[in-house]
């Protein structure tokens, strides 16, 4: 944590990297929300360059002498900085890049709404795509209908050979999420029944059920979908029964929320 100082309207701290494994790449991330300048002395070269909020700033390749490093904000990034340092880690990168390189989709055709290809496979596993999510998207493997996943609700994903609980591990997402909103719940009530401000709970965890309900019912609509194209084996059928089961349940912390909201403005009354 760096303290800066504007006793001479200048916002500004420095740091040298001692340690790091020799060859790594080596970087640092301050969480400032301003702009500025910085300096970096790798190797007796210099190098300045100017850095946007929050961004990860590279000090190049260490090879056993200490790098220096200067940054001089552009405005008053707050009282202080937490700086935080990295190094990549080139054998795990590098194996990264070995089960990427060993498993990979080959495309056969595409247009602008379908996409064809083959792909062997070593294991289970789930077939990321770089393609937004979209509840439209329908997927076969090897002639038969199989469910899509959003990954981070972001982007497209299709199971392959998963079998046993990884064929429900979509709706562990929800789940957790209706956990948080569950504890949330919990101690806003606990504050609301000793006379304490709640609000600050109530929000999240509105939120929290708002993204959930509404990610259980697509994700369910997308399970009887791969059901009514045939050839579903169980893993949909659990899925569509325990998402309804979920949707179900945050209904009632909604309706629960609703009513710690409404006791609390009495007691406050």
């Amino acid at each position: 944590v760096y303290n800066l100082s504007n006793g001479a309207k200048e916002y500004k701290f420095s740091l040298t990297v001692y340690e790091a494994d020799i060859g790594s790449d080596v970087y640092i991330y301050a969480n400032s929300k301003k702009g500025g300048t910085v300096s970096v002395t790798n190797s007796n070269k210099t190098q300045t360059f100017e850095i946007r909020s929050y961004q990860i700033i590279s000090l190049g390749v260490f090879d056993g002498t200490p790098i220096n490093v200067n940054v001089k904000y552009h405005e008053s990034p707050g009282s202080s900085v937490f700086v935080y340092g990295y190094q990549l880690d080139q054998e795990g990168y590098q194996n990264m890049l070995d089960v990427l390189g060993d498993e990979q989709l080959e495309v056969d055709s595409y247009d602008t709404t379908s996409l064809s290809g083959h792909i062997n496979v070593n294991e289970d596993g789930l077939l990321f795509f770089s393609i937004p999510y979209a509840e439209g998207w329908t997927a076969e493997v090897d002639g038969k209908a199989v469910e899509t996943v959003a990954i981070q609700d972001a982007f497209l994903g299709i199971m392959l050979g998963l079998n046993g609980y990884a064929k429900i591990w979509a709706l562990f997402g929800s789940a957790n999420q209706l956990l948080a909103a569950l504890g949330l719940l919990a101690v806003a009530t606990w504050l609301g029944n000793i006379g304490k401000d709640n609000g600050m709970f109530l929000f999240p965890m509105g939120f929290m059920l708002i993204v959930t309900i509404a990610s259980l019912i697509i994700n369910t609509k997308n399970q009887f979908a791969v059901i009514s194209a045939g050839g579903a084996d169980w893993g949909p059928w659990v899925q569509a029964i325990l998402g309804i089961l979920l949707v179900i349940l945050a209904l009632v912390l909604a309706h629960e929320g609703i009513q710690t909201i409404s006791n609390t403005k009495k007691k406050a009354a």
